[in-house]
């Protein structure tokens, strides 16, 4: 079994929009870091060792980002995304906790659990 490694609060960098045309979500990117991609890794493990079998999904995005919102539509979301990247956003932030959060297929989010980086 893998050991997990404590994460310490870091500086990521946040770029460009996007969307998950799926779940009707707007985001914004954030640059793949090592520890980033570190937390993705152990994330996986976690479920994989610990949850599979017990819920009926447990998607894990390949793609670091912060959610913008969840629009009401394909055409809604696409006037967005256009929106947000004609006046564009770029910066490093300070992460200093990680929220993981739950959804029925399609619906809102209607769980969440922030977790607090040192």
């Amino acid at each position: 079994m893998r050991t997990f490694i404590y994460f310490s609060s870091f500086k990521s960098n946040i770029d460009k929009f996007g969307v998950f045309e799926g779940s009707r979500t707007l985001f914004l990117n954030m640059y793949k870091s090592e520890t980033i991609a570190s937390i993705h890794q152990d994330i996986q493990t976690l479920r994989d060792d610990h949850l599979k079998g017990k819920l009926k999904s447990f998607f894990i995005s390949d793609t670091p980002h912060m959610t913008i919102s969840k629009t009401t539509g394909k055409k809604m979301l696409y006037e967005s995304l256009q929106h947000f990247q004609k006046n564009g956003h770029s910066e490093q932030i300070q992460v200093n906790h990680l929220t993981l959060v739950s959804r029925s297929k399609y619906k809102t989010w209607d769980w969440e659990h922030e977790i607090k980086l040192a």
